[in-house]
Order: structure tokens, then sequence, then C-alpha cells
């Protein structure tokens, strides 16, 4: 399986995929950190780790499960997973909408033509241009 490929499978039975987009936090400041590139270096051949479009925010996908139980068992040990890589650079990963103090205009952009391209085509947005 190719990591940048999306692939459809057909279920015989309802089944269910989830996605959590964790922000990469410094445990030192509490800021916003640019911790997504040194996690995707630790999990190069992870399908089910992707770069989002700010790079201080890891997205975590599971794999096609048959229920709520074995989603949140395989979330949990996904997670568990990265935050002992992420510990070990001072880094937490939180689950929020949006951080306290952090801009998000001070934030880079994960350099991928997708999020370049995404970036741009919504830059117009926030100035109300």
């Amino acid at each position: 399986m190719i990591k940048d490929e999306v692939y459809y499978k057909q279920s015989p039975q309802p089944t269910i995929g989830v996605e959590a987009e964790l922000f990469t936090v410094s445990r030192k400041g509490q800021n916003l950190y640019l911790g997504v590139p040194g996690i995707l270096n630790s999990f190069e051949d992870d399908i089910h780790l992707k770069e989002e479009v700010l790079e201080c925010i890891v997205e975590v996908n599971m794999g096609i499960c048959d229920d709520v139980m074995t989603v949140r068992s395989d979330l949990t040990y996904k997670i568990k997973e990265i935050l002992e890589t992420a510990n070990e650079d001072g880094i937490a990963l939180v689950s929020i909408g949006t951080h306290h103090f952090a801009s998000w205009t001070e934030q880079t952009v994960t350099p991928s033509p997708f999020t370049q391209s995404f970036w741009n085509g919504c830059s117009g947005l926030s100035t109300g241009s």
C-alpha cells in the first residue's frame, strides 16, 4: 500500500473509520510546536499517520473497524505509541479545536503541493478579500 494513495474496499456490513487531528505542543511553554516532521520521521512507514495543513497538527487514522470497541483500542494504542516518541522530544499531543494563545497566522504550512495549494486558495478568506 502506498502512503499517499486513498483506497476504498467495499464491506458486506457497516464499518467504522476514525481520524484524530492532534496538535503538537511544547511541554516547556505549552505553545504550538512544529513537532509533526519529527514524529512522521519516526513513523516513516506507518500509513496511519499523516501531515495536516499546519506543521503543528498530526493526523492519526485507523484502519477499518467493525465496532466502537476496536476503534477505541486501536486509537488508544496508536496515540500511546506516538506520545512515547513525542515525549522524548519534549512534545505533548492535545486534541483541541483551537489553541488559547497561539496565533494561526504564526503557524507554518506543511510544505507539500496539496497543502500549499489548499492554503493559498483559502488565503482570501481570513482577510475578507
